[in-house]
């Protein structure tokens, strides 16, 4: 049994598409393309949209140049990735604050959250990024397993909180090449990435 086969195993009750790095195109990041990958297969143009933990909007840029976005908007925590990114994409809105914090009347076509996922597996957190979704909105998760495992957060855990909350789950998407699975370290080669998709109707 190799790898994959083992990990899809230990994960029998979610429902996950495989893709290997190579069908993603590993000359770009690959948590990156998997949540390009799974949004290309939902939605065409994006009217508004918001990355959460968005850094200097490095990602944020890089969905731009893969879809057509009307309004992109920023949110991180740090004030000097925020300066950073107005001065780099000053086309983006950008807000300084951490997510529990974040008072906004709008509500947005897409939601991403890109390695960060795990400042914000909460119920309260999980409720408010609920809100903020358009009545047919959708949430895209991407992450790698060295950021959730040590907290013993599985897939299937965060899917069943979501359902809690009011999510409906669309789809999982999970690059399989890991070339040691007994490595602890935290680089690109010897993880999991995983995209999970999510839809508020």
């Amino acid at each position: 049994m190799n790898s994959k086969d083992n990990y899809a195993k230990k994960n029998e009750d979610v429902r996950i598409q495989y893709l290997s790095c190579s069908d993603i195109n590993t000359k770009n990041r690959l948590n990156y393309n998997l949540i390009v990958f799974n949004i290309n297969n939902y939605i065409e143009n994006i009217t508004s949209y918001l990355d959460i933990g968005s850094q200097e909007g490095q990602f944020a840029e890089y969905l731009n140049t893969h879809i057509n976005i009307k309004e992109t908007n920023c949110l991180d925590i740090n004030d000097v990735s925020i300066n950073n990114g107005r001065k780099r994409y000053p086309q983006f809105n950008w807000f300084c604050c951490n997510i529990k914090d974040f008072i906004t009347n709008k509500k947005y076509q897409v939601i991403t959250i890109n390695n960060s996922f795990f400042y914000f597996f909460n119920k309260n957190t999980i409720q408010k990024i609920f809100n903020m979704l358009e009545e047919i909105g959708y949430l895209f998760i991407s992450y790698g397993d060295s950021n959730l495992k040590p907290l013993n957060i599985t897939d299937n855990k965060i899917i069943k909180t979501m359902e809690e909350i009011g999510f409906n789950y669309v789809n999982s998407i999970k690059s399989f090449e890991k070339v040691d699975t007994k490595v602890n370290y935290h680089i690109t080669a010897n993880r999991w990435y995983t995209c999970l998709v999510f839809k508020k109707n």
